[in-house]
């Protein structure tokens, strides 16, 4: 028997187990957790949606530009734009409710005033895998958490030590499926290939925290990655397609792991009575926001479009990302077209997504507010509420910081704005320009993804997909 048909038949004996023990789980009622603490510190893994600097620590030449981080001002550093989004991402907002300091990224190496509240390990471009790592790259889970075990291992006392810390992971994996998709993999064949490895990389990091004393843990599913901008450019017409314009079969593919992921926390719910191990569902909760567009403050007919991005029915491009200028094919077949994208839409707060692959500030904050509330929380009942049980203050959700300080700076940031004066940098002339080193050169997750477009016709970015809606 092959692997392939293995793992196929281990994730259809996993889906009828997970199936039944949260069918179980949800008639039995029972709440048999350890006693819940209110997080007095704040351990984070994860990749681009969490990272707040580590990316930048090791490779600083992929150097974020205006507008990122252009709603939200961290008076601390007005200069600097760490995060991949037009501000604030869920890390943050969780650390603002609990009214500690923004957490400060590990590689940053700062001492140990920085790090009185939390430590943020997750890396832009991280995955679940060394597998499906970047290319080029070691940014993988296994090595944010002998980063943490390093940490621990310097750093003692009652806040570092407390079982009431909190571990969170708010979502990893999603790019190992970006990944092995631009290596040619379908959503089929990366359910059976792909997802194995990323819940072998959840059992062997989940089994070292609570080996090193964690007892509060909590992890978030993959969101639906089909209704993403750069997945729906990237595999443009590979229907079928929902009636919200989302690729399918690459939703049912982050379905087919967040199914088993369910299965994997009620095992170790099971195995550790004295922890709670709480599950969101970052995938339901971007369904309720996309079906109730309007309600959540967003347009629901840019709920696939990027707010900050160039060219095409998704305005994303991979020669050219936000914060970028370049060229792009002409529509019509004529020379190449300089573009310059910085600049982001007016009303980033009414969009889902930032740059095509990231989520804006004001759909961080809707899916912070359902973890803390408890909505699309699995986990111990009695302890799911947050904003009650630790009387969280949400108040710093809605102002933009010192935002006069840091729009002093802006011009400093901006990329050229004409072709002359991009000409002038000599890019025109170099290799810079060619998809491959423009990929290579920008500050994105997905490095590699505009070599896929180097053959691309020109016509491509002009014409919705074919089977789009």
């Amino acid at each position: 028997m092959g692997f392939k048909t293995l793992a196929f038949t281990f994730l259809v004996s996993r889906f009828f187990l997970a199936t039944t023990m949260l069918v179980y789980a949800q008639n039995d009622g029972r709440v048999d957790r350890g006693r819940f603490l209110c997080p007095s510190y704040i351990y984070a893994f994860g990749d681009s949606f969490t990272d707040t600097g580590n990316l930048q620590a090791v490779m600083p030449e992929r150097e974020l530009k205006y507008p990122y981080g252009e709603s939200y001002c961290f008076p601390d550093r007005p200069k600097e734009r760490t995060r991949f989004s037009d501000g604030r991402l869920v890390i943050d907002f969780i650390t603002q409710a609990f009214n500690f300091p923004f957490i400060e990224p590990y590689l940053r190496h700062f001492d140990d005033e920085a790090y009185k509240r939390g430590v943020n390990f997750a890396i832009s471009s991280g995955t679940a895998t060394a597998t499906y790592s970047a290319p080029g790259t070691a940014f993988f889970w296994e090595r944010e958490t002998i980063d943490y075990i390093e940490f621990r291992t310097n750093h003692t006392g009652p806040l570092y030590d407390a079982p009431s810390a909190l571990h969170i992971i708010p979502e990893i994996g999603g790019n190992d499926f970006t990944y092995a998709y631009i290596a040619g993999q379908t959503p089929e064949t990366a359910i059976v290939t792909v997802v194995p490895l990323i819940l072998e990389a959840v059992n062997a990091n989940l089994e070292q925290y609570y080996a090193s004393g964690a007892r509060n843990i909590a992890i978030f599913n993959i969101p639906p990655t089909g209704c993403t901008s750069v997945i729906l450019t990237l595999f443009a017409g590979r229907g079928p397609y929902d009636e919200f314009g989302c690729l399918i079969n690459y939703n049912a593919a982050n379905q087919a792991y967040n199914t088993l992921l369910n299965a994997t926390i009620y095992e170790y719910r099971e195995r550790w009575p004295d922890a709670n191990l709480f599950l969101f569902d970052y995938y339901g909760a971007t369904y309720e926001v996309i079906e109730n567009a309007e309600k959540y403050g967003f347009m629901k007919e840019m709920l696939t479009k990027a707010c900050c991005g160039c060219c095409g029915p998704y305005n994303y491009n991979p020669l050219v990302l936000c914060g970028e200028a370049g060229f792009v094919p002409d529509p019509n077949g004529g020379p190449d077209v300089f573009v310059n994208v910085t600049k982001a839409c007016p009303d980033p707060d009414r969009y889902l997504i930032w740059d095509g692959q990231h989520s804006t500030e004001a759909f961080y904050r809707i899916m912070a507010g359902f973890f803390l509330t408890g909505q699309f929380v699995d986990g111990p009942r009695e302890f799911s509420n947050w904003k009650e049980l630790c009387n969280l203050d949400f108040t710093q959700w809605f102002n933009n910081g010192n935002r006069r300080l840091c729009d002093i700076n802006v011009f400093d940031d901006f990329a050229a704005t004409s072709v002359d004066e991009f000409a002038a940098t000599g890019a025109v002339d170099s290799a810079a320009t060619s998809a491959v080193d423009s990929a290579a050169t920008s500050a994105v997750d997905f490095a590699t993804t505009a070599v896929n477009f180097a053959a691309t016709s020109n016509a491509d970015f002009a014409a919705a997909p074919p089977g789009s809606p």
